[in-house]
């Protein structure tokens, strides 16, 4: 009797022997145990199984396999050794062409049905309320493990809760589902630009001596995304600590839109730093950075700063310039300034070997701490003797063109 017969196995099955010799999914070796690549390390060694059996030439009817060239059959195969019971062919094939042997007693592996289970009202409560606070999904998980282990304690079911069941350990792709629709739930609106509206109008009606300026994006005028707020508070302490120094950074990836994020800040008498004014920009260019800048400016009446402390921006630096005049000094931010060395020394493209970095960043950190002219002078005489210096064309033009100058 010619036939064919197929085995279909679990996805969580157990692992073949080709498995261990193969290249893509051949084991290896982490933390001192061996460990399977790709799909293979997600076998449980489950039993389930479905072995079809049919007639050779019924399965050419249905394009299951092809003759032969010379017009043979494939000989009968014998059954595997792990199928559930041993195969009768003749017996299954006397009167029939296709025979199916089922057995889906699914092991070692949570199944379908199981995966589907509702969230417990606990948990999901739990995650909903960390959702508000804006807790990464790390933390939520963290937190609904403890839980479900004090629920699960609380009702005497300790050791009957497998690990798994997504009622009480949900993954971290279904905490961030219902994270994200709890962030949806809490919008005012369908769309970003409507909700953003609402929200400013209703903070202007709660609070009317603060400040809000909302300008939204409409390309066909050119015209950017610009939130500016300041509270009373906050223009109160601009106007009393801010016109001797005031220091302004922005932040980014703080926002799902990727905003830069400025905020400018004063120095209170007490030597602690006081946020007076924020705004969210869509281009961090001129402009629109002198744009916020007047505003803030029209808002505080008696606001007539003297320096104002960034890190190493064009635009930053212009658009103080245009909105305050050139009366106002710049200052750079120590941190930034070092930062903005460090990255530039260890930019493989910019060509500083690695046995130069380090001194040529003590070098610049000398020239930057020197007390004196005379120091300054000597110190600069030695930067410029350095092998760093001498080799590098690009490194001089970067540093007299940016920083000695």
């Amino acid at each position: 009797v010619m036939v064919l017969i197929r085995y279909y196995n679990c996805q969580f099955g157990q692992v073949p022997e080709w498995a261990y010799n193969g290249k893509r999914a051949g084991p290896i070796q982490r933390e001192g145990k061996c460990q399977l690549r790709g799909h293979m390390s997600q076998r449980h060694g489950c039993a389930a199984s479905i072995t079809v059996t049919m007639d050779r030439q019924y399965a050419i009817s249905l394009g299951f396999c092809k003759k032969r060239d010379q017009g043979e059959l494939q000989p009968e195969r014998s059954p595997k050794p792990n199928t559930p019971a041993e195969v009768d062919v003749p017996a299954l094939l006397s009167g029939n062409q296709l025979h199916v042997i089922f057995d889906l007693h699914h092991t070692e592996h949570p199944t379908v049905d199981f995966m589907r289970l509702p969230l417990d009202k606990c948990v999901r409560a739990k995650i909903e309320e960390l959702a508000r606070e804006d807790a990464n999904v790390k933390f939520i998980a963290s937190e609904v493990k403890k839980l479900s282990s004090a629920l699960i304690a609380e009702d005497g079911l300790e050791g009957k809760v497998d690990p798994s069941d997504p009622r009480f350990y949900p993954k971290e792709q279904t905490i961030s589902y219902w994270r994200r629709q709890s962030f949806l739930a809490q919008r005012l609106a369908k769309y970003d630009h409507t909700s953003v509206t609402m929200f400013v109008e209703e903070q202007q009606r709660q609070n009317p001596d603060d400040r809000w300026h909302l300008q939204l994006e409409n390309p066909a005028i050119g015209q950017d995304f610009l939130l500016v707020v300041q509270t009373s508070e906050q223009r109160r302490m601009l106007e009393l600590y801010g016109n001797v120094a005031v220091g302004m950074d922005s932040t980014y990836k703080t926002t799902m839109w990727g905003f830069p994020m400025f905020l400018l800040s004063v120095v209170d008498n007490h030597g602690h730093g006081f946020p007076v004014a924020m705004f969210i920009v869509q281009r961090e260019d001129s402009s629109t950075i002198a744009q916020a800048l007047k505003l803030i400016k029209q808002w505080s009446l008696n606001w007539n700063p003297k320096n104002f402390m960034v890190d190493k921006s064009k635009a930053e630096e212009n658009a103080i310039a245009e909105a305050f005049g050139d009366g106002v000094k710049i200052l750079l931010c120590d941190f930034h300034r070092l930062q903005a060395w460090w990255r530039y020394i260890i930019a493989g493209h910019n060509g500083v070997k690695k046995e130069y970095q380090a001194q040529l960043f003590c070098d610049l950190r000398a020239v930057a701490d020197a007390m004196s002219f005379k120091e300054l002078d000597s110190r600069l005489q030695h930067l410029k003797q350095s092998p760093a210096w001498k080799s590098n064309p690009k490194v001089r033009y970067w540093l007299e063109s940016h920083w000695l100058n």
